[in-house]
């Protein structure tokens, strides 16, 4: 669950029961908290394949094509990079 969605769904909880469950804190510090979250960046990452001795201009239909599957299934799965470094 996203961070605002989660305080959305605190706050509204909270307007809906005059209990809370808050055991130290309160929704304005949370409220603190999930604006701090918003201002850092989410790390990114990537693979990176490196064959030397692999020719772009020779690569056989085959290779290409598992390494274009590979790079969606990275993508769409697991929101990764990926780049293939070969020769000229």
């Amino acid at each position: 669950m996203h961070s605002s969605t989660f305080i959305c769904h605190v706050s509204s909880r909270l307007k809906r029961s005059t209990v809370s469950r808050f055991e130290r804190g309160s929704l304005q510090t949370l409220d603190q908290i999930g604006r701090q979250i918003r201002l850092l960046q989410r790390p990114e990452f990537k693979i990176c394949i490196i064959q030397p001795g692999y020719s772009k201009s020779q690569a056989e239909d085959e290779h290409l094509k598992l390494l274009a599957v590979t790079d969606l299934y990275l993508k769409e799965t697991f929101e990764l990079g990926f780049d293939v470094v070969v020769s000229a």
